[in-house]
Formats: C-alpha cells, structure tokens, sequence
C-alpha cells in the first residue's frame, strides 16, 4: 500500500501544481475582463445622462449614434459579467486547490 500511496500523492502534488497555474491564469484573464468592462461602461457613461426627449428633429445619425453608444454600454455589461463569473469560478478552483492539499497531505503521511 505504500508504493500505491506515494503514487496517488505524486499525482495529487502535479495536480495541485496544474490547478494553481489554472487558477492564476483564469484569475489574470478575469480581472482584465473587468477593467475592459469598467473602461467601456465609464466612457460611454453620458448615454444614461441623454434626455429622453425623441422629438421628431432629431435626425437618423442622431439614432445611429446612440445606438452604437448603448452596444458599447452592453459590451461593458457583458464584459463585467464574464469576468465576474470567471472570478467565481477561479474562486472554486483556490477551494479545489486548498482540499486537494489537504487530501494530498493526508495520503503522504499515510504513506509513510
């Protein structure tokens, strides 16, 4: 049972060393996703600040414009999202990575 033990505990530590680097790249990808999310909805912010008034003047560019405005802002939105649901899920894998250690500690000294 020893050999077996020592090679489930080899495979749990290049597990451990798989998920972390997992993590942080997920981590990393997440944040950027955030700030690029937090950039779009900051700088197209003045759409929420437009009167509502739809008078008949205003002409087709105008339209076009704020259009292309309000895709911006649900881009940023969208952009939040993802990376908040990525930061969620960096979150259960640093769970994953702390009860593989743990499990793994357990099966070295059980090993020994």
């Amino acid at each position: 049972m020893g050999e077996f033990g020592k090679s489930v505990g080899a495979y749990i530590q290049a597990y451990r060393k798989v998920l972390k680097i997992t993590a942080i790249v997920v981590l990393v990808i997440s944040l950027i996703l955030l700030i690029a999310g937090s950039v779009l909805v900051a700088l197209n912010r003045s759409f929420f600040d437009a009167s509502l008034d739809l008078s008949i003047d205003k002409d087709e560019a105008y339209f076009d414009e704020e259009e292309a405005t309000a895709k911006k802002i649900f881009a940023g939105f969208a952009l939040l999202a993802t990376g908040f649901l990525l930061l969620l899920v960096t979150a259960s894998m640093g769970c994953t990575i702390l009860e593989c250690g743990i499990f793994g500690k357990l099966v070295e000294s059980g090993s020994k």
